[in-house]
């Protein structure tokens, strides 16, 4: 049985900001960090640090969690989309634009969002929403 690093993360994120905690340490996998980047750009975390537990030597993700001027969480609800026994696909052109939120999805060219994806006419496997 495989670990889904993925959910992992995503579960982390979001009990950690019904909790109001300022930061998670979660461990580094190569998508875990490519699904990081893509939300701090689009200014769902304050910052997203790389580093290694002493003694163990394994990468970790410090990620400083970003909330609202009354303390709420930058999102409402992220909904995991594509998972491990049930793939979701789409093309660019059902890669549709949202008012608020984003589905980020795993291309050819890496880990982006809806709106880079739509831009560059690439469709892939849409991982999760966050809204």
């Amino acid at each position: 049985m495989s670990v889904d690093t993925l959910s992992n993360m995503l579960s982390s994120i979001n009990n950690a900001s019904l909790v109001r905690k300022e930061f998670i340490e979660i461990p580094c996998a190569s998508l875990v960090e490519s699904v990081a980047d893509v939300l701090l750009k689009h200014g769902y975390f304050n910052e997203v640090r790389r580093f290694k537990k002493t003694g163990t030597g394994r990468k970790y993700l410090h990620i400083t969690l970003k909330y609202t001027e009354n303390g709420d969480p930058c999102f409402i609800l992220i909904k995991r989309i594509s998972t491990q026994g049930r793939r979701i696909y789409r093309g660019s052109a059902e890669l549709y634009r949202r008012k608020k939120g984003i589905f980020v999805v795993s291309t050819s060219q890496g880990v982006m969002s809806n709106l880079e994806a739509v831009k560059k006419s690439l469709g892939g496997e849409v991982l999760f929403e966050i809204v």
